[in-house]
């Protein structure tokens, strides 16, 4: 499965339009208490924002910037970084913190035998650690 992450593909900085925010905070607040979300509180990979972006287009675009799309694995999304030179973005998988994370999350498993652990371990895609 896959997940959208937003990124500015141009000099200037990533920025939402007034239209964007207010969308989500429209979206956002059907059946539930009201709150107003500014764009530093969206997340890059938040599911709503991405939805958005995908229906406004050029519209979900702030001052200066030109928001793209990236689909990244959902395994990754908490291994995601975003490289900004001037205000251009590239996104970039963090493919060592997922390789650690997963083995933190094997090794302290009390669900796991030690067997269990060790074939967890052998499934991991190791090559991964070349990466970034």
């Amino acid at each position: 499965m896959t997940i959208g992450v937003m990124y500015n593909s141009r000099y200037g900085g990533f920025a939402l339009s007034d239209e964007a925010v207010a969308e989500y905070n429209k979206r956002k607040a059907e059946g539930m208490p009201s709150a107003a979300y500014s764009a530093r509180d969206i997340q890059r990979s938040n599911p709503l924002m991405v939805q958005i972006v995908r229906e406004l287009g050029s519209r979900a675009n702030g001052m200066f910037s030109d928001i793209q799309i990236e689909l990244i694995e959902d395994r990754y999304e908490h291994h995601v970084l975003i490289d900004e030179y001037d205000g251009s973005e590239t996104v970039i998988i963090d493919y060592k913190g997922y390789i650690l994370a997963e083995v933190r999350k094997t090794l302290q498993s009390t669900s796991l035998s030690s067997d269990e652990k060790i074939s967890c371990m052998n499934q991991l895609d190791w090559s991964l650690m070349n990466n970034y």
